[in-house]
């Protein structure tokens, strides 16, 4: 059972080291997503699971419209603040 928890806490630092590179310009937004749905992958399935993954799942959409806008570079303050947003919420998550 410890052994389970630790797995858990470590998957939680994980997500917590990809979120700080990113907001320290250390990963893209890309690897971030990436990180996450790694990390996401690895958990046991429960309600609060689900709702890391609906934040990543925000983060996913934004990417995804910024790539096809081709500007993923220069992201618009909209989605700036949704990726701050969603952030936010998977900072409270994951205390």
């Amino acid at each position: 059972m410890s052994g389970d928890l630790e797995a858990q806490e470590w998957l939680r630092d994980g997500a917590r080291q990809s979120i700080e590179k990113y907001r320290s310009g250390g990963i893209t937004l890309r690897q971030l997503i990436d990180d996450l749905d790694a990390i996401w992958s690895n958990f046991a399935q429960s309600a609060w699971s689900e709702n890391l993954r609906s934040q990543w799942w925000v983060l996913e959409e934004l990417y995804a419209v910024a790539l096809d806008r081709g500007d993923q570079e220069e992201l618009p303050l909209e989605d700036q603040q949704a990726i701050d947003a969603a952030l936010n919420e998977l900072d409270r998550l994951l205390m």
